[in-house]
């Protein structure tokens, strides 16, 4: 488990207040970077994007225009919601769910 993941994990468990564990994973940081936030500081179904020192989406971010990246975002949203029934269930709306608020994330700090 790299260094970020373990700052997300102590700052769950830590019962402070979502507000005051957001505020406190801003302020670490890991090789220069900042700590992870939003949709970034978890995952649904394992821990394995949130294990690595970059995850996914944060590459594809940084090789994509900002169109493309949303794209890519709202296609992941429609793949879990079209097959939700089919195959993952819950899990899927949770996956889709979790796309959305990255989503969600990155129109908000564009608007502003």
């Amino acid at each position: 488990m790299n260094h970020d993941a373990v700052a997300v994990q102590l700052c769950r468990s830590s019962g402070l207040p979502e507000d005051k564990t957001d505020a406190l994973l801003t302020r670490l940081t890991t090789a220069g970077r900042p700590a992870p936030s939003g949709a970034n500081l978890r995952q649904v179904g394992g821990s394995h994007y949130i294990d690595m020192g970059v995850q996914p989406w944060d590459a594809m971010r940084s090789w994509m225009s900002p169109e493309e990246f949303q794209g890519f975002l709202r296609g992941n949203a429609i793949k879990y919601l079209a097959r939700c029934e089919s195959k993952g269930g819950l899990q899927d709306l949770k996956k889709a769910q979790h796309y959305l608020e990255k989503l969600i994330q990155v129109q908000e700090a564009q608007d502003s």
